[in-house]
């Protein structure tokens, strides 16, 4: 059962499986650990200049560390050494919550620093893991599979909120060691980050298939947060208070699940055409926005295409178009660069979105994005697709093959009952 299931997915289902696990345990810690910063910020009455100032800093350090991540990888003859190092780090950091006085504000400002500057430090390499560990034509599923992970994981590690900082302190600590005793457990193989498959940054950045997919992600990124503070007042203002104070946890749920589909749907069909398709629906459910003011059902639509967007583009911008591009080569440059659209448009609305949802009008906001979003399909239209056609070509054969042996099953049922009446 074991190999055919490995033969089906096309790689050895222990290393996909632990990289899979691994990248998502990685993202779901640091992304609890800063919430609960967060929260503990808040609650001790910090003002937004300071809260603004701290997240500034994690980001700051989290993209100086990243670069800084990728030069480590080349100190250590196996990226899964580098991994275990890195986490048995982690259960020290985890500890920091229970001993630093989170009251005071150098403290605080202090362990943001220090969060980013971790998460950075083996984000390259945990994304390096996955890229190495999984196939082009199977890629996607274990993207989604992150992604959805990702959904589940974090707010149910995140539900201890912040009542007690020992409990914090634990809870980061158990999910930390989830992942070092899944590591030390399965043991998976690894192919060598080699000498002759590193990359310059200069081969990325004038890679062209690489150009015309993340200036679409930059400009959905920046478009899409954005509008975020612009969006939760328009829908508390005009729709029911359950709607607007559960609308987001609607669109998580239907981009954990959209994620998973449209992984598998990226392997089997390609990865441009789903890109394009999302684009396309989130810019329709903006402009349904504009056009319909105050109507419910276009705010239920834009809901569900935003939902079923943010589940493609994750699956796609975060975990797979980037490892598809570096085409066997160490894929971490490509994971670094990628992300940082998502840092800037998530720093650009903290800090200017406010400034636009109360100088900006809500149908201009609504008609721009919806203009932007139809524009960054431009650069699509232009990208190769990063599935082989041979991938794709195979995989139609195999399902004509499948077809015609099941029309062929049927057809010999009929003619066995045809014969014994």
């Amino acid at each position: 059962m074991y190999k055919g299931i490995t033969k089906k997915i096309g790689s050895n289902l222990t290393n996909a499986s632990v990289s899979t696990f691994l990248l998502a345990n990685a993202f779901v810690w640091y992304l609890s650990a800063f919430k609960f910063l967060q929260d503990i910020a808040s609650s001790e009455g910090f003002d937004g200049n300071s809260l603004l100032f701290m997240i500034a800093l994690n980001f700051l350090t989290f993209a100086f560390s990243a670069f800084l991540g990728i030069s480590l990888i080349n100190h250590f003859k196996k990226r899964i050494t580098l991994l275990k190092y890195w986490m048995l780090a982690g259960l020290f950091l985890s500890s920091l919550f229970a001993i630093i006085n989170l009251a005071n504000f150098a403290s605080v400002m202090l362990l943001a620093g220090v969060l980013g500057a971790y998460f950075g430090l083996g984000m390259p390499t945990f994304a390096g893991f996955f890229a190495a560990s999984t196939e082009q034509k199977n890629r996607a599923k274990f993207g989604g599979t992150i992604v959805l992970l990702i959904v589940l994981a974090f707010p149910t590690v995140t539900l201890v909120g912040i009542s007690d900082t020992y409990l914090t302190s634990s809870i980061l600590a158990i999910w930390l060691a989830l992942g070092l005793i899944f590591l030390t457990y399965f043991k998976p193989a690894e192919k060598k980050a080699e000498q002759k498959n590193r990359v310059s940054y200069r081969s990325v950045l004038s890679n062209k298939t690489f150009l015309l997919y993340i200036i679409p992600w930059l400009m959905f990124s920046l478009v899409n947060d954005l509008a975020m503070q612009i969006i939760a007042t328009y829908f508390r203002i005009n729709f029911p208070p359950y709607f607007s104070e559960n609308y987001l946890i609607i669109e998580n749920i239907l981009a954990g699940g959209c994620a998973l589909a449209c992984g598998f749907l990226a392997d089997k069909k390609g990865r441009k055409r789903l890109a394009l398709i999302g684009f396309a629906l989130l810019g329709i459910g903006y402009a349904s926005l504009g056009l319909f003011s105050r109507d419910y059902f276009a705010a239920w639509f834009y809901v569900c295409a935003d939902g079923v967007a943010w589940g493609a583009f994750t699956m796609l911008f975060i975990t797979t178009l980037w490892g598809d591009i570096a085409q066997e080569k160490n894929s971490e440059k490509y994971y670094v660069l990628g992300v940082l659209p998502y840092l800037c448009s998530t720093f650009a609305n903290l800090s200017i979105g406010t400034y636009i949802s109360n100088n900006v009008s809500v149908s201009t906001v609504f008609s721009f994005a919806s203009f932007f979003l139809f524009v960054s399909i431009l650069p699509l239209v232009y990208a190769p697709e990063t599935l082989s056609d041979k991938i794709i070509k195979n995989l139609e054969l195999n399902n004509y093959v499948n077809s015609a042996l099941e029309k062929v099953r049927k057809d010999n049922a009929k003619v066995r009952k045809t014969d014994k009446k």
